[in-house]
Protein backbone atom coordinates (compact mmCIF):
# COMPACT_ATOMS: atom_id res chain seq x y z
CA UNK A 1 0.00 0.00 0.00
CA UNK A 2 1.34 3.92 -0.61
CA UNK A 3 0.81 4.66 2.94
CA UNK A 4 3.58 1.81 3.78
CA UNK A 5 6.27 4.09 2.79
CA UNK A 6 5.58 6.27 5.54
CA UNK A 7 5.87 3.07 8.28
CA UNK A 8 9.32 2.82 10.83
CA UNK A 9 9.18 0.46 13.28
CA UNK A 10 8.50 3.32 15.57
CA UNK A 11 5.31 4.23 13.83
CA UNK A 12 3.63 0.74 12.65
CA UNK A 13 -0.10 0.88 13.01
CA UNK A 14 -1.43 -0.22 16.35
CA UNK A 15 1.11 1.43 18.20
CA UNK A 16 0.22 3.77 20.80
CA UNK A 17 1.32 7.31 21.84
CA UNK A 18 -0.63 9.00 25.33
CA UNK A 19 -3.71 8.53 24.19
CA UNK A 20 -2.88 8.19 20.64
CA UNK A 21 -3.16 5.06 18.28
CA UNK A 22 -1.17 4.71 14.85
CA UNK A 23 -4.08 3.68 11.80
CA UNK A 24 -1.49 4.79 9.32
CA UNK A 25 0.51 7.46 7.42
CA UNK A 26 -1.05 9.82 5.14
CA UNK A 27 1.78 11.87 3.87
CA UNK A 28 4.88 14.47 4.79
CA UNK A 29 5.12 17.60 6.59
CA UNK A 30 5.73 20.22 4.77
CA UNK A 31 8.79 21.00 7.50
CA UNK A 32 10.00 17.57 7.23
CA UNK A 33 8.77 14.51 8.66
CA UNK A 34 5.94 11.81 8.21
CA UNK A 35 2.55 12.44 9.53
CA UNK A 36 0.57 9.85 10.79
CA UNK A 37 -3.52 9.38 11.16
CA UNK A 38 -4.17 8.75 14.78
CA UNK A 39 -7.40 7.71 16.72
CA UNK A 40 -7.69 9.30 20.00
CA UNK A 41 -9.27 7.46 22.90
CA UNK A 42 -12.58 9.56 22.54
CA UNK A 43 -13.22 8.19 19.38
CA UNK A 44 -12.18 11.03 17.36
CA UNK A 45 -8.94 11.10 14.75
CA UNK A 46 -6.30 13.78 14.23
CA UNK A 47 -3.46 14.26 11.93
CA UNK A 48 -0.21 14.10 13.64
CA UNK A 49 3.46 14.46 13.23
CA UNK A 50 6.09 11.80 13.72
CA UNK A 51 8.29 13.92 15.85
CA UNK A 52 5.08 15.37 18.11
CA UNK A 53 3.99 11.59 18.36
CA UNK A 54 7.66 10.87 19.56
CA UNK A 55 8.13 13.73 21.96
CA UNK A 56 4.59 13.81 23.69
CA UNK A 57 3.74 17.02 22.23
CA UNK A 58 0.87 15.58 21.15
CA UNK A 59 -0.70 13.36 23.56
CA UNK A 60 -4.05 13.64 22.07
CA UNK A 61 -6.84 15.61 19.50
CA UNK A 62 -7.09 18.06 21.76
CA UNK A 63 -10.14 16.41 24.72
CA UNK A 64 -6.98 15.50 27.08
CA UNK A 65 -6.70 19.55 28.35
CA UNK A 66 -11.02 19.64 28.44
CA UNK A 67 -10.73 16.54 30.44
CA UNK A 68 -8.30 17.89 32.74
CA UNK A 69 -10.04 21.08 33.23
CA UNK A 70 -13.54 19.19 34.47
CA UNK A 71 -11.48 17.04 36.51
CA UNK A 72 -9.92 20.06 38.66
CA UNK A 73 -13.41 21.76 38.36
CA UNK A 74 -14.81 18.91 39.45
CA UNK A 75 -12.86 17.40 42.24
CA UNK A 76 -12.23 21.00 44.02
CA UNK A 77 -14.03 23.64 42.39
CA UNK A 78 -11.15 25.98 42.58
CA UNK A 79 -9.81 26.19 38.94
CA UNK A 80 -12.22 27.22 36.43
CA UNK A 81 -11.32 27.37 32.71
CA UNK A 82 -11.62 31.53 33.27
CA UNK A 83 -10.08 32.28 36.50
CA UNK A 84 -8.66 30.00 39.04
CA UNK A 85 -9.01 30.91 42.36
CA UNK A 86 -6.01 32.52 44.79
CA UNK A 87 -5.62 29.44 46.40
CA UNK A 88 -5.13 27.11 43.16
CA UNK A 89 -2.87 29.90 41.72
CA UNK A 90 -0.45 30.04 45.28
CA UNK A 91 -0.69 26.15 44.99
CA UNK A 92 0.38 26.69 41.43
CA UNK A 93 3.17 29.18 41.98
CA UNK A 94 4.57 27.14 44.73
CA UNK A 95 5.08 23.49 42.58
CA UNK A 96 6.42 25.58 39.48
CA UNK A 97 8.53 27.71 41.49
CA UNK A 98 10.12 24.53 42.76
CA UNK A 99 9.88 21.65 39.84
CA UNK A 100 9.66 23.79 36.47
CA UNK A 101 13.19 25.43 35.78
CA UNK A 102 11.20 27.85 33.26
CA UNK A 103 9.95 29.77 35.83
CA UNK A 104 11.14 32.98 37.00
CA UNK A 105 11.88 32.01 40.42
CA UNK A 106 13.28 28.56 40.41
CA UNK A 107 16.91 29.64 41.08
CA UNK A 108 16.20 30.53 44.22
CA UNK A 109 13.65 27.60 45.24
CA UNK A 110 13.52 24.14 43.11
CA UNK A 111 17.53 25.85 42.31
CA UNK A 112 18.33 25.63 45.85
CA UNK A 113 17.10 22.09 46.47
CA UNK A 114 13.75 23.09 47.98
CA UNK A 115 11.09 21.04 46.74
CA UNK A 116 6.95 20.48 47.44
CA UNK A 117 6.51 17.29 49.26
CA UNK A 118 5.23 14.26 47.05
CA UNK A 119 1.84 14.36 48.72
CA UNK A 120 0.78 17.64 48.63
CA UNK A 121 3.02 17.83 44.52
CA UNK A 122 0.27 15.01 43.76
CA UNK A 123 -2.71 16.30 45.15
CA UNK A 124 -4.26 19.93 45.86
CA UNK A 125 -6.98 18.49 48.20
CA UNK A 126 -4.50 17.07 50.30
CA UNK A 127 -2.70 20.87 50.34
CA UNK A 128 -5.86 22.58 51.16
CA UNK A 129 -7.15 19.31 54.16
CA UNK A 130 -3.62 19.85 55.77
CA UNK A 131 -3.33 23.80 55.31
CA UNK A 132 -6.82 25.19 54.91
CA UNK A 133 -7.42 28.40 53.96
CA UNK A 134 -5.74 31.28 54.07
CA UNK A 135 -7.17 33.62 57.15
CA UNK A 136 -6.89 36.87 55.06
CA UNK A 137 -6.12 38.24 51.94
CA UNK A 138 -3.36 39.38 53.22
CA UNK A 139 -2.04 35.69 54.07
CA UNK A 140 0.25 34.12 51.44
CA UNK A 141 2.26 30.18 52.41
CA UNK A 142 5.24 31.12 54.29
CA UNK A 143 8.05 28.34 55.47
CA UNK A 144 9.03 28.05 58.99
CA UNK A 145 12.67 26.73 57.81
CA UNK A 146 13.25 29.38 54.93
CA UNK A 147 15.85 27.05 53.84
CA UNK A 148 13.14 23.49 54.42
CA UNK A 149 10.33 22.00 51.70
CA UNK A 150 7.06 22.97 51.34
CA UNK A 151 5.44 20.37 53.11
CA UNK A 152 3.18 20.50 56.31
CA UNK A 153 5.40 20.48 59.39
CA UNK A 154 6.95 23.41 57.72
CA UNK A 155 4.73 25.61 56.32
CA UNK A 156 1.96 28.44 58.04
CA UNK A 157 -0.38 31.22 56.35
CA UNK A 158 1.76 34.51 57.02
CA UNK A 159 1.37 38.01 56.36
CA UNK A 160 4.16 40.42 54.42
CA UNK A 161 5.54 41.66 57.67
CA UNK A 162 5.48 38.17 59.64
CA UNK A 163 7.54 36.68 56.41
CA UNK A 164 9.56 39.76 56.31
CA UNK A 165 11.07 38.81 59.61
CA UNK A 166 11.63 35.01 58.20
CA UNK A 167 13.78 35.53 55.10
CA UNK A 168 17.32 33.97 54.85
CA UNK A 169 18.72 37.31 55.39
CA UNK A 170 17.10 38.01 58.89
CA UNK A 171 19.01 38.32 61.32
CA UNK A 172 18.07 36.36 64.73
CA UNK A 173 19.01 35.53 68.08
CA UNK A 174 18.19 32.64 70.88
CA UNK A 175 17.18 32.49 74.50
CA UNK A 176 16.03 29.82 76.10
CA UNK A 177 16.53 27.70 72.86
CA UNK A 178 13.83 30.39 71.34
CA UNK A 179 15.34 31.63 68.43
CA UNK A 180 13.37 34.81 66.89
CA UNK A 181 14.43 38.09 64.33
CA UNK A 182 16.48 40.52 66.28
CA UNK A 183 13.17 42.89 65.50
CA UNK A 184 11.02 41.04 67.19
CA UNK A 185 13.54 40.75 70.35
CA UNK A 186 13.85 44.52 70.54
CA UNK A 187 10.39 44.41 71.30
CA UNK A 188 10.47 42.21 73.81
CA UNK A 189 13.62 43.75 75.59
CA UNK A 190 12.71 47.05 74.62
CA UNK A 191 16.28 47.84 73.56
CA UNK A 192 16.51 49.68 70.13
CA UNK A 193 16.88 47.62 67.12
CA UNK A 194 19.92 49.00 66.02
CA UNK A 195 21.47 48.95 69.23
CA UNK A 196 21.16 44.66 69.31
CA UNK A 197 22.56 44.67 65.49
CA UNK A 198 25.58 46.73 66.60
CA UNK A 199 25.88 43.96 69.74
CA UNK A 200 25.20 40.98 67.05
CA UNK A 201 27.86 42.73 64.76
CA UNK A 202 30.65 42.62 67.65
CA UNK A 203 30.08 39.53 68.27
CA UNK A 204 28.71 39.12 71.46
CA UNK A 205 26.93 36.00 72.34
CA UNK A 206 23.12 36.34 72.14
CA UNK A 207 22.11 36.00 76.16
CA UNK A 208 24.36 39.06 75.98
CA UNK A 209 22.57 40.96 73.46
CA UNK A 210 19.81 40.50 74.82
CA UNK A 211 19.71 41.03 78.39
CA UNK A 212 22.43 43.78 78.99
CA UNK A 213 21.53 46.98 79.76
CA UNK A 214 22.04 50.16 77.64
CA UNK A 215 25.35 51.82 78.30
CA UNK A 216 24.42 55.48 79.77
CA UNK A 217 27.01 58.37 78.68
CA UNK A 218 26.96 61.35 80.87
CA UNK A 219 29.29 63.88 81.86
CA UNK A 220 32.13 62.35 80.05
CA UNK A 221 32.21 59.42 82.00
CA UNK A 222 30.75 55.83 81.05
CA UNK A 223 28.97 54.11 83.58
CA UNK A 224 30.00 50.21 84.02
CA UNK A 225 27.01 47.85 83.67
CA UNK A 226 25.28 46.88 86.71
CA UNK A 227 25.79 43.03 87.22
CA UNK A 228 22.56 42.87 89.08
CA UNK A 229 20.27 45.10 86.48
CA UNK A 230 21.75 42.20 84.07
CA UNK A 231 20.51 39.27 85.90
CA UNK A 232 17.37 40.62 86.66
CA UNK A 233 16.92 40.95 82.71
CA UNK A 234 17.78 37.76 81.98
CA UNK A 235 15.12 36.84 84.84
CA UNK A 236 12.35 39.36 83.30
CA UNK A 237 12.85 37.76 79.70
CA UNK A 238 12.38 34.33 81.24
CA UNK A 239 8.88 35.60 82.69
CA UNK A 240 8.06 37.23 79.48
CA UNK A 241 8.99 34.50 77.68
CA UNK A 242 6.90 31.94 79.89
CA UNK A 243 3.86 34.43 79.95
CA UNK A 244 4.14 34.21 75.67
CA UNK A 245 4.12 30.61 75.78
CA UNK A 246 7.18 30.30 73.49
Amino acid sequence: MEENKYYTPEFTPGKTFNDLTVIKGVGKHRWGGNIYLCSCVCGKTTNVRATDLRTGNTKSCGCLMIRRIKEINTTHGHCPSSAPSKLYSTYKKMVDRCHNPNTQFYNYYGGRGIKVCDAWKASFELFVKDMGTPPSIKHSIDRIDCNGDYEPKNCRWATYLEQSLNKTNTLKASFLGVVKPLREWADIVNIPYRTLKARLYYKWTDEDILTTPIICRGGGNTRTVDLLQKEFNRSELRRILKMINV
